[in-house]
């Protein structure tokens, strides 16, 4: 009896090990849900923030852009910034077609496209990133 309770156990931590593994994983998301997701908006309704909102961001995630990089760019910018498209003295610049952003601390990111007048039409996205889970022993 005492050795299946042990093996049962045993078998219960393994997956408690797992699940907390799985949980603090960190992901890769693809802006907008896809790959042709960086451009103008084409209505009100369908903007990037949208998309960011329905979604949950954790340190140690990922922000994954692909666009055109003959004709536009990723720009990571303060929240100021952000309001009024200035685009002249970004936080980070990306002009790959293929950027990765890391999100390293809680908090809000802003981004802007860095091609002429669209981030004024409305190609840019607020991400929040929540608080790392903490516990109190």
């Amino acid at each position: 009896m005492a050795t299946t309770t042990t093996t049962s156990l045993s078998y219960l931590c393994i997956v408690a090990l797992f699940a907390v593994l799985a949980i603090s994983e960190a992901a890769d998301f693809l802006v907008g849900g896809s790959s042709n997701a960086w451009k103008i908006p084409t209505s009100a309704s369908d903007t990037l923030n949208q998309w960011a909102a329905a979604n949950r961001f954790q340190v140690g995630d990922s922000l994954v852009w692909k666009y055109e990089k003959e004709k536009d760019s990723v720009l990571q910018v303060t929240r100021e910034d952000y309001l009024s498209c200035n685009t002249s003295s970004p936080i980070a610049e990306h002009k790959d077609g293929a950027t990765a952003v890391k999100l390293a601390r809680s908090g809000a990111y802003y981004f802007v496209s860095g091609a002429e007048g669209a981030c004024e039409k409305g190609e840019k996205v607020i991400v929040v990133v929540m608080a790392a889970r903490r516990r109190w022993d």
